[in-house]
């Protein structure tokens, strides 16, 4: 019983010089983005093991074989993809750091929509805009119609595209968070097993 109201009694005047410094306790996460296969070496239990470049560090991430299967795959399937890499900051090693806990998303990635050139849209609205002689004939009429009707659906293809491109944004958004939760209820396993840990010890 004394050695437990010791420990809380250090906790306490751990809290309170954390007050006074104004430091307190965080959470760090890694979120790494790649759009191309790394070169990756096999290591222990057939497990891959590849080096990021972000900025001038060297992230080195080991995944197994399940997980590089995801983005050999990809690379594979798609013309463009995304993989998502998050995870813990391992140990320092030579300039960089280890990744702890990495886990890979992997996501098809579509090209942009081009935008339309904006001289060549006025230009057409002013052609749009002009009174038509009246000697026009109805097949010139038609035509112009016809013309209007293009434009419009073009517009409306490229308005339905930046929606997708949109849902998928929030698609990945949730799964992003999803991982997040995922790593907080770990996080808190974790944190439960040290205290039963510690007042086993007590």
């Amino acid at each position: 019983m004394l050695e437990i109201m010791s420990i809380h009694k250090a906790d306490e005047i751990s809290q309170i010089k954390k007050t006074k410094t104004g430091i307190i306790n965080g959470k760090m996460e890694l979120n790494i983005k790649i759009n191309e296969l790394p070169i990756a070496k096999t290591v222990k239990n057939g497990w891959q093991e590849f080096n990021v470049d972000c900025d001038g560090t060297i992230f080195t991430i080991k995944v197994k074989p399940k997980v590089w299967k995801k983005i050999t795959t990809a690379n594979e399937m798609y013309s463009m993809w995304v993989a998502v890499i998050t995870g813990k900051l391992g140990a320092k090693i030579n300039k960089g750091f280890r990744v702890e806990q990495p886990g890979i998303q992997v996501f098809e990635k579509k090209p942009k929509a081009p935008k339309p050139d904006k001289a060549q849209l006025q230009a057409q609205s002013q052609a749009q805009l002009q009174p038509q002689p009246q000697a026009q004939s109805h097949e010139e009429l038609a035509q112009s119609q016809e013309q209007l009707q293009e434009h419009l659906a073009q517009s409306q293809e490229q308005l339905d595209q930046s929606q997708e491109q949109l849902a998928q944004s929030q698609e990945h958004l949730a799964q992003s968070q999803e991982q997040l939760d995922q790593s907080q209820e770990q996080l808190q396993e974790q944190l439960a097993q040290s205290q039963q840990q510690l007042q086993a010890q007590a």
